[in-house]
């Protein structure tokens, strides 16, 4: 499903809103490895995964490379603090497959909340469920059962498509600690 289809099970878009979409957003393919975001740089770019997935991270202070979301299709993707102030970001985002990509430039991001009530409060909308989604507060009371638990029952194709290692240090626990709780279903 393209960009401008998924955003019309949402809202009713004008004939003019359409062409801004097209005009603004750009269409593209990436290889599985792609970064999207790198830490240290601007993120300069929202972008609409279309087809693929991806993987957002950041290293703790001690090196260790802590995954903190996976986007799959239909997520918008963007370093939110870097994306509005301008500012180094402190995550990657590397595609974990072949990818198809909406993207769209800071500057053309802010048209058009100037040229359309209609989009600015779908895209509004569609980042604060970014913020939220990239937010510890998720599942900061939880266990790591519990947070599995939740992984499987709203999110299956996390489990089908990315590497267990990656799915444990979402969780927060060992990749052997994974394992017991998948044993234990």
């Amino acid at each position: 499903m393209s960009l401008p289809k998924y955003i019309k099970d949402f809202v009713n878009l004008t004939s003019q809103e359409e062409e801004i979409l097209g005009a603004l957003f750009h269409r593209e393919e990436f290889s599985k490895g792609h970064l999207l975001i790198k830490q240290g740089k601007i993120c300069r770019h929202m972008f609409f995964l279309e087809k693929g997935l991806a993987r957002y991270y950041y290293y703790s202070d001690k090196g260790q490379e802590i995954t903190a979301w996976f986007f799959g299709e239909y997520y918008f993707i963007t370093a939110l603090d870097s994306f509005y102030q301008h500012k180094p970001t402190n995550y990657y985002c590397v595609l974990l497959e072949d990818s198809i990509i909406y993207s769209i430039e800071y500057s053309n991001f802010e048209e058009i909340f100037n040229k359309s009530n209609n989009m600015a409060n779908f895209l509004f909308r569609t980042m604060y469920e970014v913020s939220y989604k990239l937010s510890e507060s998720i599942f900061r009371f939880q266990t790591a059962k519990e947070k599995y638990k939740v992984l499987l029952q709203d999110f299956p194709f996390i489990f089908q498509r990315v590497q267990l290692s990656c799915i444990a240090s979402y969780l927060g626990i060992t990749p052997e600690t994974l394992s017991r709780l998948r044993a234990d279903k």
